[in-house]
Order: structure tokens, then C-alpha cells, then sequence
């Protein structure tokens, strides 16, 4: 056995436990918007020097994936009333 079989071990009976479930679920809400940041909106680089540019960048980043999210939520939305008018109408 290695010298680190213990800690793996341990670590092994404390995901099985409800807590960390629990903790791993808010983590993997996270990660599929953070792939998309990363992936489709070039996080992981900065364009520009200076934290405060850094920092609007990624600012502006986030927006953008909020919008691309919100606009087909807003047409399904609307889709949705739209439907009962034009089946009543």
C-alpha cells in the first residue's frame, strides 16, 4: 500500500456521507456555466492588463451569458402567452 492509502480511504467513506452530496450538487451547478465562460467566451484569458480591466472583462462576460440565456427564455415566455390568445381568438 501506497503512503497516502489512508487519506484516500478516508476521503472515499466522506463522499458517500449526505453533506457532502449536498456540497458537491452546488458545485456542479456552477461548473457547466463556468465550461461555458471558459470555452465559448475566452475567460481563462485576459485581453487587457490591470486588474481593473481584468475585472470588467469578466464582468462583461458574465452579462453575456446571462443574455444569451434570457432572450430564448423571454421568447418562450411570450410564445406562452401568446398561445392561449390565439386558441381563444
Amino acid at each position: 500500500m501506497g503512503e497516502h492509502h489512508q487519506h484516500l480511504q478516508q476521503r472515499r467513506r466522506e463522499q458517500k456521507t449526505d453533506e457532502f452530496q449536498q456540497r458537491m450538487h452546488q458545485r456542479n451547478a456552477i461548473e457547466g456555466t463556468q465550461s461555458e465562460r471558459v470555452r465559448g467566451h475566452g475567460l481563462r484569458r485576459a485581453r487587457y492588463r490591470g486588474l481593473s480591466k481584468v475585472r470588467l472583462q469578466n464582468y462583461l462576460i458574465g452579462a453575456a451569458c446571462n443574455l444569451k440565456r434570457w432572450i430564448p427564455h423571454m421568447g418562450w415566455e411570450f410564445r406562452q402567452c401568446a398561445a392561449p390568445a390565439a386558441a381563444s381568438g
